[in-house]
């Protein structure tokens, strides 16, 4: 098939998810040519699209009071916009509040991907929705594997764009593994979930316990459902949650696409016996419709030349080379049984390493988000979205400082320079004092 010829830019980003969408709005803020290329037709990924629309977790709890924020720049100035605009709820980040979702920004997804929409067009990103990458090409070059253009699919048929710096948000890491960078991913991924709109026409709780009754009337007779629902299978814990997070998709291997559309087909059946239970019982309540598809939590780990790791995580690491903060716990879900969870309980806040969003064996790609460099561990905590917001500002300033410096070397950056520019930009990044070796 003929190739058309598109556009050359300064910086390609894959993926308009919350690390993308952040990448893309710092490039474009720092006067590049910047392209934004997405398979859905919105940006925001698993908050808008997939529908888990609670942004976690910007601050430390446990750190003194007024001084418990580790993560701002893009991605605060973003949610703060939308709260001022009437979609999202900021909790009291100094509160003592007795869980950790309840830190957790709440959006409106729709008004969030159109807010998203006027950043990302205020920076004078080139946004093409419905335009995944689909395959790359490459050359061999000194300083290693260079990626030279992405081939995305349009309704005119395949388009190659190219570009000095492309950065890899496609939560797979398909860019890096499609050039040949090395991975890791587990035999069995972690559960999925596809987010569910549940719609409850009473508060009564007795009309409430007889739902409760007919599903689990249903898992006598369907066992191998027990899984989908979490909170123990509990309908009013499901109506609380408002179906966001609630059910696992098992056997959900984002990176395999025969897997997926496998685990997508169980999970559409399991959607509809919680509905035939729900009508069976008369109950008061019904689910209005579900996410397009699952939101994976685990698929590809690109590795790089740091592998963060679940020990570093707990001991709170700041990298030499630390480029941003993050904070969520140990997080690894089952597919049978109980979560695999390990809380942090003090003020002292783990780090994102730059080397670890440099894919071995490529020379001009950086990698932010869920397939950042990482062991299983370390990825179940960094995997959120605060955390993929800071990642994907770093990886968009790190590009902007390549092509100060006229490199498209990503090892050649001055980490320094991109410190001093993500605090101008109003992120906040591991002080100096912080770092291995500081006051030796």
């Amino acid at each position: 098939m003929k190739i058309i010829e598109g556009q050359e830019f300064d910086v390609i980003v894959a993926g308009a998810g919350c690390a993308g969408f952040c990448a893309a709005v710092q490039a474009g803020r720092a006067g590049l040519n910047v392209a934004l290329f997405e398979h859905f037709a919105m940006p925001g990924g698993t908050m808008t699209v997939l529908g888990s629309n609670s942004i976690d977790q910007f601050n430390n709890p446990h750190r003194p009071r007024g001084d418990r924020m580790v993560i701002a720049g893009i991605g605060w100035e973003f949610v703060e916009e939308l709260a001022r605009r009437g979609f999202a709820d900021i909790p009291d980040m100094d509160a003592p509040y007795r869980v950790h979702w309840q830190y957790g920004v709440r959006v409106n997804p729709i008004a969030a991907a159109q807010c998203m929409d006027d950043f990302l067009l205020a920076a004078n990103v080139r946004l093409f929705y419905r335009q995944g990458v689909v395959a790359v090409e490459t050359s061999d070059t000194p300083g290693g594997t260079s990626l030279d253009a992405v081939i995305v699919t349009t309704k005119a048929g395949l388009v190659r764009h190219r570009a000095k710096i492309f950065i890899d948000c496609t939560g797979d890491g398909d860019l890096c593994a499609w050039s040949g960078a090395e991975f890791q991913i587990a035999d069995s991924p972690q559960p999925g979930t596809m987010r569910l709109y549940p719609c409850a026409t009473t508060s009564d709780q007795q009309a409430l316990a007889e739902a409760d009754r007919a599903w689990r009337a249903m898992l006598a007779k369907r066992p191998e459902l027990s899984n989908f629902l979490l909170c123990g299978g509990d309908i009013t814990g499901f109506l609380r949650a408002g179906g966001d997070n609630t059910n696992h998709v098992n056997g959900l291997n984002a990176a395999d696409s025969a897997s997926r559309g496998k685990a997508e087909i169980e999970a559409r059946r399991a959607q509809v016996a919680l509905m035939s239970a729900l009508r069976a019982a008369e109950a008061p309540v019904n689910i209005l419709g579900s996410a397009p598809e699952s939101g994976a939590r685990e698929s590809r780990r690109i590795l790089g030349d740091v592998v963060m790791t679940g020990e570093e995580y707990l001991a709170k690491t700041v990298y030499p080379d630390a480029i941003c903060y993050t904070y969520w716990f140990i997080d690894i879900h089952r597919e049978n049984g109980p979560s695999e969870i390990v809380y942090l309980r003090d003020e002292l806040t783990p780090t994102i390493s730059l080397g670890a969003m440099r894919p071995r064996g490529l020379k001009n790609v950086y990698v932010a988000g869920r397939c950042v460099s990482s062991d299983r561990a370390n990825n179940s905590a960094i995997r959120v979205k605060a955390s993929c917001m800071a990642m994907g500002q770093a990886a968009g300033a790190a590009a902007a400082q390549a092509i100060r410096q006229g490199t498209t070397d990503t090892r050649a950056v001055d980490t320094a320079a991109v410190v001093r520019y993500l605090k101008e930009q109003g992120a906040i990044v591991p002080e100096p004092q912080d770092r291995p070796g500081a006051g030796n």
